[in-house]
């Protein structure tokens, strides 16, 4: 729900999203069917090779990369393999000279009598480069790996020491990276008794090291961190559930950080207002920013000599800006949120001898702006810190250098749904994200950097064959992925019942929408509605959505609406019955949908202009 680069809304209008979502699904599509007609060409002559007897499987892997001058880059492969019967074997990576690779097994997920895993494997690759390799059973029992939680991680260029923030402390060489500060996981939430209240910004619990039990590591290092971030709310005390995993290959100068996070669901008391009636929504306003991963390394600038942003974008150009916005307006020396660059994989912080580069990896979780900033000014000296995935939010950039009063920004302020934060887009929301944190030293990230970002960002091709069948990665994902909901839909209990029920009239029309459950055993709801004046319920089942529209109504009059979850095991309770009468709607309201009626906005601008007036003479 992020849009125009740091303007943000809690919701989007549900008809652009679904557009949107036809649109990316299609391309989606279209780029499946091209990937898997050029696997199939590529197969017979990539695979055709015999295979051993103990073969598992045979990988071909080619560099996509497009740009000419990218160089040789170090590509992390992380392949999804299910087991059937017990985890992995014992195994050997071998490439064509039958020459062994390290390798590992990682992320072990029991499925009943099934196992996941994925194997991991670092290849220097050069742009538009083939590597054939055989994933061979070596016959041995698998080998041990003692399950206890790691304290630091190292590879001779990189140290990472494990403590209750997460990582206390990132060294690259002689340069302290960030200390006890450097991670520091947050939720903004408002807990006064009315919306509206200054919101409280929660910090997480110390991070606890877990054991990886079952994994085989050759060729890196690992470490996992549990925390929530609890808080409080109307209602109970909530929390998110945070889990990190740090991966440090050998011989790379960076480190990847896997983050799951799973946000809980308040109770949504507030209504969305639209200029069209049939999207309005409930939500929970409370929410205003969220920090799963946000990083501050020790970068500072001045205003005379301001830290540097560089970034990379989808025409292959590598540029920069400073962030020099206190010379232009001083009032601009802190900034609660910024994000100006289209990001095609990695965006980097410079203070001109040191840097500090972040980069997303496309098929977990990506977006063109994936790290917020925060800029903030102590004793003349600039500090910046990156939230990516996450949302700040707070006062707008200040224009009075250019003259005026700021009655104009109070106001639009005031009036713009697009202005106000996205934190309640949210709540039970889960986000899992993989990132590549890079120091270095100089101004621009050198080019070695560069291209190990762009092939983390966009990794390479693979074609997997197995047992005599041609798999694409996301083939193999989906198996996983299918086995999970098998095994989640095995679970016991009630079935919740839809969530946040809103019933919303029109012209000859209704929308029902609400939120979905967060249950696996959920196949779709069933709907049940009548006239007031009548008695007999009319039913309808529908696959899984979050709105169903019905049509043909008589204006005027009053109609009842419930709905229930659906599973194979049955359905949960009804929700509350609704009531609504049936007709256009006659009103719109023309100014912020979550907020007081236009008089009182006008009496608020008002209000700012003179206390202006008469602070500033």
């Amino acid at each position: 729900s992020t849009t125009h680069f740091g303007m943000s809304t809690p919701v989007l209008n549900e008809e652009r999203q679904a557009v949107a979502y036809r649109v990316a699904a299609g391309a989606r599509a279209t780029a499946e069917a091209a990937e898997r007609r050029a696997a199939e060409a590529a197969a017979a002559r990539l695979l055709e090779a015999a295979e051993p007897e103990e073969l598992l499987a045979r990988l071909a892997i080619a560099d996509v990369r497009t740009e000419p001058a990218a160089g040789r880059a170090l590509s992390l492969l992380r392949i999804p393999f299910l087991f059937e019967r017990g985890g992995p074997p014992a195994t050997r990576l071998l490439d064509r000279r039958r020459r062994a690779l390290p390798h590992s097994w990682l992320n072990l997920e029991p499925l009943g009598a099934a196992q996941a895993a994925e194997l991991w494997v670092l290849l220097e690759l050069a742009p538009g480069e083939l590597r054939i390799l055989d994933l061979e059973s070596s016959g041995d029992a698998p080998p041990q790996r003692r399950a206890g939680a790691a304290s630091h991680l190292a590879n001779g260029r990189l140290r990472v020491e494990i403590g209750e923030t997460g990582i206390a402390s990132l060294r690259f060489g002689d340069w302290e990276v960030g200390g006890s500060e450097f991670l520091s996981p947050f939720l903004s939430y408002e807990v006064g008794k009315r919306p509206g209240a200054r919101p409280r910004t929660f910090r997480a619990d110390p991070f606890l090291a877990q054991a990886l039990p079952g994994e085989r590591v050759e060729g890196l290092s690992r470490a996992r961190l549990a925390s929530r971030i609890p808080f409080e709310t109307p209602d109970e005390e909530a929390a998110a559930r945070l889990r990190v995993d740090l991966t440090l290959p050998d011989g790379a100068a960076w480190l990847v950080a896997d983050v799951e996070i799973a946000y809980p669901y308040t109770a949504k008391r507030d209504l969305l207002h639209t200029s069209q009636q049939k999207l309005r929504r409930y939500l929970d306003r409370r929410w205003i920013e969220t920090g799963p991963f946000p990083l501050t390394p020790r970068l500072r600038g001045t205003r005379d000599d301001p830290l540097v942003v560089w970034k990379h974008n989808f025409l292959g150009v590598t540029a920069s800006f400073p962030l020099d916005y206190a010379r232009i307006n001083p009032r601009n020396a802190e900034l609660d949120a910024f994000n100006h660059q289209i990001t095609a994989g990695w965006v980097a912080l410079s203070d001109g001898e040191r840097g500090f580069l972040v980069a997303d990896r496309t098929d977990v979780r990506t977006s063109f702006a994936f790290a917020p900033m925060r800029l903030r000014e102590i004793d003349g000296a600039q500090t910046v810190s990156l939230n990516p995935f996450g949302t700040y939010h707070g006062r707008q950039l200040a224009y009075d250098h250019l003259g005026g009063n700021g009655v104009g920004t109070q106001f639009t302020t005031l009036m713009s749904s697009a202005l106000l934060p996205n934190g309640p887009s949210y709540n039970g929301a889960r986000e899992r994200f993989s990132l590549l944190l890079a120091p270095y030293l100089g101004d621009a990230p050198p080019a070695p950097l560069r291209a190990d970002a762009e092939t983390f960002f966009h990794p390479p091709a693979v074609l997997v064959r197995r047992d005599g069948e041609i798999q694409l990665p996301g083939d193999l994902r989906d198996a996983v992925d299918a086995r999970r909901v098998e095994m989640a839909r095995r679970k016991r209990g009630p079935l919740p019942a839809p969530l946040a029920f809103l019933a919303n009239p029109s012209d000859a029309a209704v929308d029902l929408v609400w939120d979905e459950p967060d249950d696996a055993r959920l196949t779709g709801y069933e709907l049940a509605w009548r006239p007031r004046d009548t008695s007999e319920w009319k039913r309808e089942r529908v696959a899984r959505s979050d709105r169903h529209r019905f049509e043909g109504l008589v204006n005027g009059r009053r109609y009842a609406f419930r709905v229930r979850s659906l599973a194979a095991s049955g359905a949960s309770d009804w929700t509350e019955t609704l009531e609504v009468e049936v007709g256009p709607v006659e009103f719109v309201e023309m100014t912020d949908p979550l907020s007081e009626a236009p008089w009182l906005l006008l009496l608020r601008a008002f209000w700012y202009g003179l206390v202006h007036v008469f602070t500033t003479g």
